[in-house]
């Protein structure tokens, strides 16, 4: 399975560049069409032309390159959604570079779903673009994705990922957290038992406590939002080292840092080191195996 980092700006890409990846390792990154125009030449050129900053011991860039999927969605769960045409979507997936780009799907909707796959196909049918399209299950039921499914088979995709399972945080535009562990579970059963794709994407609900769940399932990829916000400011940090509860915190992955090698850190730089730490011990290693 293939873990894929969300990132909507240049500074994600520097941290996942940094990523230590093991030589059988895949990694995903997925994107957004509705962002800057500096984020998306820096999405397509990647990982050539990307800084790293502070490198340590990351893959060369032409190793990199074959270890490394791209994906784009249309960026519904954005501010102001996607207000893009289909025509000026797929546009801008081709000038990203990416390997998929994704239908505008209509949360929780498998009806109105259908309606804007219809048009997605028969733009992505008039000429040869060069990125696979994903076409997204939505329901509330599971029945609801069943048959959404179903619809976008009989309209021609190939690549279907399962949508809508997500929740918005409270007071804020973000949908962060899955909705019903159950439902997801639920939904992945079925849609394996009922049409066995040989192709199968989650979106938005990767997370190392998920690992073992997708993998049973035969999940292809799935992507994540929270792995850059797992890392402390120097001095709580320091605190969590000096009081040792540094072993027992969550959004800590790696426990070997001293007191003395955190004050030589900048802010930036700890939180880059804890990051990539994190995605490399949590994620990378239960997947691939030790890393380094």
């Amino acid at each position: 399975m293939i873990p894929f980092l969300v990132a909507d700006r240049p500074i994600s890409l520097s941290i996942i560049k940094g990523i230590v990846l093991p030589p059988n390792a895949r990694i995903g990154i997925m994107g957004q069409a509705n962002t800057s125009k500096r984020f998306q030449k820096l999405f397509c050129q990647y990982p050539f032309g990307v800084n790293e900053i502070y490198p340590n011991g990351q893959p060369p860039d032409h190793r990199l390159k074959q270890q490394t999927i791209k994906m784009v969605d249309s960026g519904i769960f954005g501010k102001c959604g996607c207000r893009l045409s289909y025509e000026e979507l797929f546009q801008t997936y081709q000038g990203m570079g990416t390997d998929y780009g994704v239908m505008i799907d209509v949360f929780k909707d498998p009806e109105g779903t259908l309606e804007s796959a219809h048009q997605a196909m028969q733009i992505y049918k008039s000429r040869k673009w060069p990125f696979t399209l994903v076409g997204v299950a939505q329901g509330v039921t599971v029945d609801d994705y069943l048959r959404c499914y179903e619809g976008l088979i009989k309209l021609g995709f190939t690549h279907i990922a399962i949508g809508g399972l997500l929740k918005r945080r409270e007071n804020t535009v973000r949908y962060v957290h899955v909705r019903d562990e159950g439902l997801l579970e639920n939904v992945l059963k079925a849609v394996r038992e009922n049409f066995d794709p040989a192709w199968l994407f989650v979106l938005g609900v990767f997370h190392p406590k998920r690992i073992a769940l997708l993998k049973e399932y035969g999940v292809w990829g799935s992507d994540y939002k929270g792995w850059i916000f797992n890392y402390v400011k120097k001095d709580e940090m320091i605190k969590l080292i000096n009081s040792g509860r540094i072993h027992t915190s969550s959004r800590i992955a790696y426990k070997g840092l001293y007191e003395d090698e955190v004050n030589k850190m900048s802010e930036q730089e700890l939180r880059f080191f804890l990051v990539r730490k994190f995605i490399e011990i949590k994620v990378i290693s239960l997947l691939y195996g030790e890393v380094g």
